[in-house]
């Protein structure tokens, strides 16, 4: 009897599951999107942390050479950043030099991280600030940094200044080298606007000037200032508008209800309006 021949059966490969390349390449992005989740509710928890608070307030203290304090630093969903109730130390004795400010918001500009390697800031708001400028003891204006900014205004505004009152011998401890280059600092500064890329509005603002006296030598009330970037080809401008409801000073005349509005071109500033109430 012949032999049965047993029948090879040919059993095929089945098809390689698609469990290689694309099934990690999703495991990494859900990875990266949980850690993006996790990060961007760490930073929007962290705003509201006392010690977030105290890092923006030591910022600003170094900037304004003088302590500051703040009641609430806050972030948006976008991370724009309002801080409230600025006040730096003693600004709420009579005559005593220092900034009040209600809040000041920030919003930033993201695509400058890709551009420049920075975050830049798009919007600067300034709400209900006042500033008291008193002379230091080398004769400089205090707070210096703002300094720039009180005399742009006043220079524009037409608001006379308080005369220069004698400077203080220095010290014999401090070098003469940092004397000088302290004074040269100070007398050089200017308020420039020119390449301005941030659009900056301030409203209800006050400023003042004061020596050993019980009332301020000079004063501008209800300041809207708003500096506003402008791209032309070619050039770079900024448009300036200020509105002041009351500005004053004892070496010189009063004015109500001021306009000024120019533009910042760089080399040259183009005057655009000027109108005020010359007040008795």
């Amino acid at each position: 009897m012949p032999r049965k021949r047993a029948r090879a059966w040919e059993q095929e490969t089945p098809p390689a599951k698609k469990t290689g390349a694309l099934r990690s390449l999703r495991n990494a992005l859900v990875t990266a999107l949980i850690l993006l989740l996790i990060a961007y509710i760490t930073g929007l928890a962290i705003g509201r942390t006392d010690g977030f608070r105290s890092i923006v307030a030591d910022r600003l203290s170094r900037t304004l050479g003088m302590p500051v304090k703040l009641d609430r630093v806050s972030l948006s969903p976008t991370f724009n950043m309002t801080l409230r109730e600025l006040e730096t130390e003693g600004a709420s004795l009579p005559g005593r030099a220092g900034l009040r400010v209600q809040r000041i918001g920030i919003e930033w500009r993201w695509r400058d991280l890709l551009r420049r390697g920075r975050v830049g800031i798009d919007r600067l708001n300034v709400e209900k600030p006042v500033v008291v400028f008193a002379r230091g003891d080398d004769g400089a204006w205090i707070p210096e940094p703002l300094a720039p900014l009180a005399d742009f205004l006043a220079r524009h505004l037409q608001v006379a200044q308080p005369a220069e009152p004698p400077r203080a011998p220095s010290s014999a401890n401090a070098p003469a080298s940092d004397s000088a280059a302290r004074k040269t600092t100070t007398a050089g500064a200017r308020f420039d606007l020119k390449g301005l890329d941030t659009a900056v509005s301030v409203r209800r603002g006050e400023m003042s000037w004061w020596f050993d006296a019980n009332i301020p030598q000079a004063s501008i009330e209800g300041i809207t200032l708003h500096a506003t970037p402008l791209s032309v080809p070619g050039r770079q401008m900024t448009h300036v508008l200020v509105n002041v409801k009351r500005a004053s000073s004892l070496n010189g005349p009063a004015f109500r209800e001021l306009t000024l509005e120019l533009l910042e071109a760089g080399d040259q500033q183009i005057l655009l309006r000027f109108t005020a109430d010359h007040q008795q």
